[in-house]
């Protein structure tokens, strides 16, 4: 089977200050969207050919442009190229028959910006703090995609470490490119850095960075 190619594309991690912490908003995608119908995921979407204007630019520029427009487009928000801290990069694992090669950024808005969902692509919007949202999910009450709940983990684990979102546009760029294993009571995603990830063997010796998708539960493991 001939490997589908990845289309260019960029998220945003919006963030903002509540009264007693930081909230992120994820939107909820028309169940009728092939790619993730149906799921709660942050603001964003292919690169289109506006995206690169007439000069010669590179890839992170063209991928924040589109972040720009993807995200006044499905929210009404407005965010600032220039603001936009680089904060991890996904490419669907070449198995899968639609691929995507996405920049996810990070960025905060003021606590009075109103969002307005376009009604077709996007159908709602919720403002929610990490832990809601990740408790949201265990309950089966939203859907996320890996790279959604992978990148809330982070941000919570990094939030109770006491750092500030800001730290983060110092650190490097994350970069996944996952490998599936189909289990009996659900999926493992294996991370290049994972000792299995070459062979697809869950019980090798070595380091750990892997998504356990099971039926009693999701369980984000980085151990380095």
């Amino acid at each position: 089977m001939s490997i589908v190619p990845a289309i260019p594309s960029s998220a945003v991690i919006i963030t903002r200050d509540a009264s007693n912490s930081s909230q992120v908003l994820l939107v909820r995608r028309n169940k009728r969207i092939a790619f993730h119908g149906g799921s709660w995921v942050f603001p964003g979407g292919k690169v289109d050919a506006v995206d690169y204007g007439a000069e010669d630019v590179d890839e992170l520029t063209i991928a924040r442009r589109a972040a720009v427009r993807e995200v006044a487009e499905e929210t009404a928000l407005t965010v600032c190229e220039s603001h936009l801290e680089c904060f991890s990069h996904w490419t669907t694992p070449e198995n899968q028959p639609k691929r995507f090669a996405t920049w996810f950024f990070l960025t905060q808005v003021a606590s009075d910006n109103t969002v307005e969902v376009d009604g077709s692509e996007i159908v709602e919007h919720q403002w929610l703090s990490i832990g809601d949202a990740l408790r949201k999910r265990a309950n089966n009450e939203i859907i996320l995609p890996p790279p959604t709940f992978v990148s809330l983990v982070k941000l919570q684990r990094f939030t109770e470490s006491n750092h500030s979102f800001d730290c983060l546009g110092s650190q490097d760029v994350e970069r996944f490119v996952p490998r599936l294993v189909e289990l009996e009571n659900g999926r493992c995603s294996l991370y290049e850095e994972d000792a299995g990830y070459k062979t697809l063997d869950l019980t090798a010796e070595g380091a750990q960075h892997r998504l356990f998708m099971l039926d009693s539960g999701w369980h984000y493991v980085r151990d380095f």
